[in-house]
């Protein structure tokens, strides 16, 4: 294990390992204790615990980009976003006093603790979300820290990791305890907690988790303030999103350069905790240059979402750019937005070296391994990428002989993460095939193959269109548009959709053999999908369709829940060509044609409706 050999440690506002000064710039990581985001159609819920491989990706990629730090948010519960139940990290006693662990959530962070320590990652945890709304949370009516509050810090702050033996109190890779995820409390109850966590944990530091420079500013540089020469909070966090110092009418330079010269002289670091995703990139390189000019100890962007563990990237695609992830993408079917996101990514890395009197190296490193996942069929291939992957070789081989050829090279793997990534269109039914996948990336490095797939049985040839253009089809209507970039809201993480201008447009598909079933899926609840075939293509009939309504998962999608539209088995019919017919509040994201077999595949989303032709 590459375990850390020293806690940091601070003397006067700096920060050192050893005597090397400490500082560092890095992304947050949310999904590190919660998955927020999973959009799965037939998962019903997007919130869910991480997965090891996800873990994996998180301290592989951070070590990657010389992100020596990862600030992981905070340890959910019922009370937080609507978090479930059954995921909660811990629970209050009706006590009222005690909490109890949730033993298989923080596992999880056991290993993440694990991993980190592993390739030289430190970690910044925040404790709690203190506020829901404007409710406090973890707090008496005396502004002091809640029982339960101090037992959860308490429990945690000790606990021992089941991977390595360690408490978390005793750990170097935990480098600082922050009180919250933005809070607005009473001075008495940081005091208070700071004061708890270094009697648990004397050698880690304690970070006061704060949310916008006004309230920094109020809590700490005003006249006599007591949190100032409070000798147990050694950081004090704040996050861009109200803006500089405005009733002052300071920019970010002088609001920077003012907080952290008088946190200075009470001993205290600063730490520009979130930089949010809505700065443009010309700000997020200002707020970096100011962070290195003004000895801030540190500044992380929020944020980054990892690999996925049922295939590709994590995405979020309600805000723009709070999805930017190690080493960035170059893509051309996202003209502009993708460049700018990789742009973002550069910045962060550079910048990470620079703040440690470094220069980055001008290659980048190899990426780590793939992991392959279970394949269902030769049309759903996925897998879950090394760190550092841009795209990937598909490789596939005859499983009777085992000798793998590539038949896919420079597949752009985080285009998709809801649904499996790649598609063989060549496979022949019959034929029992393997597959693995090698990651790479831009500077012309590819790792070594994943493990290769369980044998795969081809029962169909298989037409998938994701849309990013109008190459696999084989007509359509001249009002089709293909809508495909990052910042395509209110489609869940959908990158990219076909829309129309016309009242009833459709779209095409030639088949190499006798269609077996259609399946489509829609980000508008309408009336007017519907899907047509035909043996000649010249003389079309309505195929009767089910259909299915997934409702939206956040409140950003509300106006577009996803519905699935599915045919009935058509293999008797000897259907070659189909059409899907559309209108104007249409949205279509993904269609799926099983043909060339003998019966229509199982259905991957069902079961559904059937609606009258």
């Amino acid at each position: 294990m590459k375990a850390h050999e020293r806690f940091i440690t601070r003397k006067g506002a700096a920060l050192f390992d050893g005597t090397t000064p400490f500082r560092f710039v890095s992304v947050n990581l949310p999904e590190a204790t919660s998955v927020r985001t999973d959009w799965d159609l037939k998962q019903g819920r997007r919130f869910r615990l991480p997965e090891l491989v996800e873990l994996d990706w998180m301290a592989e990629s951070s070590a990657q980009a010389n992100f020596k730090v990862i600030r992981t948010w905070m340890f959910p519960d019922t009370r937080t976003d609507g978090w479930p139940a059954d995921l909660s990290y811990f629970t209050g006693n009706p006590d009222g006093v005690t909490v109890t662990l949730n033993e298989e959530a923080f596992r999880r962070f056991d290993y993440l603790i694990k991993r980190c320590a592993e390739v030289g990652v430190r970690l910044q945890v925040p404790f709690v979300y203190l506020y829901y709304g404007r409710v406090p949370l973890w707090q008496t009516p005396e502004g002091l820290p809640h029982p339960q509050f101090l037992d959860l810090v308490a429990q945690v702050v000790g606990r021992t990791n089941t991977y390595t033996g360690i408490r978390y109190a005793d750990d170097p890779t935990i480098y600082a305890w922050e009180s919250a995820n933005e809070p607005k409390p009473p001075s008495s109850w940081v005091a208070a907690l700071a004061a708890h966590v270094k009697r648990l944990a004397p050698r880690q530091l304690f970070v006061d988790g704060r949310w916008g420079t006004e309230d920094v500013y109020d809590s700490y540089c005003l006249p006599d303030s007591p949190l100032l020469r409070d000798p147990n909070i050694d950081i004090v966090s704040v996050h861009t999103y109200g803006g500089p110092l405005k009733r002052e009418g300071w920019d970010w330079d002088r609001t920077l350069g003012e907080t952290a010269r008088i946190l200075a002289t009470g001993d205290k670091a600063l730490d520009l905790g979130e930089i949010g995703p809505e700065v443009g990139g010309a700000e997020l390189a200002h707020l970096l240059d100011l962070t290195i000019k003004h000895n801030l100890v540190s500044a992380m962007y929020w944020s980054s979402k990892g690999a996925s563990a049922k295939g590709g990237y994590v995405h979020w695609s309600g805000r723009a750019y709070d999805d930017i992830a190690w080493p960035g993408f170059v893509d051309p079917a996202l003209p502009g937005v993708s460049g700018e996101k990789e742009d973002r990514i550069d910045l962060l890395v550079d910048a990470a070296y620079r703040i440690e009197g470094r220069v980055r190296p001008s290659i980048l490193p190899a990426p780590s391994r793939a992991t392959m996942l279970s394949v269902r069929d030769p049309g759903h291939i996925a897998w879950v990428p090394g760190a550092g992957e841009q795209t990937a070789d598909i490789e596939r081989a005859v499983a009777a002989t085992g000798e793998f050829t590539v038949i896919a090279r420079d597949f752009p793997t985080h285009r998709v993460s809801t649904y499996a990534a790649f598609h063989d269109t060549d496979a022949v039914p019959g034929q029992t095939y393997l597959y693995r996948v090698r990651s790479k990336n831009s500077g012309g490095f590819a790792s070594e193959p994943s493990a290769a797939s369980n044998p795969v049985l081809a029962q169909h040839r298989w037409l998938i269109d994701d849309f990013w253009d109008v190459s696999r089809m084989s007509a359509h209507s001249p009002g089709v548009r293909i809508e495909a970039h990052y910042r395509l809201f209110g489609f869940h993480d959908d990158l990219a959709v076909v829309r129309t201008t016309e009242a009833e447009a459709q779209i095409g598909y030639a088949l190499a053999g006798t269609a077996n079933r259609i399946t489509l899926i829609s980000n508008n609840d309408t009336s007017s999908i519907s899907f047509w075939a035909s043996r000649d293509g010249q003389e079309f009939v309505r195929v009767p369709a089910g259909r299915k309504l997934f409702l939206p998962l956040h409140q950003v999608y509300a106006k577009h829940p996803r519905v699935l539209y599915e045919s009935d088995d058509l293999t008797r019919l000897d259907y070659r060509f189909v059409q899907v017919r559309f209108g104007l509040n249409d949205v279509l994201t993904r269609i799926e044609i099983a043909h060339g077999g003998t019966s229509a595949p199982e259905s991957l989303y069902g079961p559904v409706v059937t609606l009258a032709p």
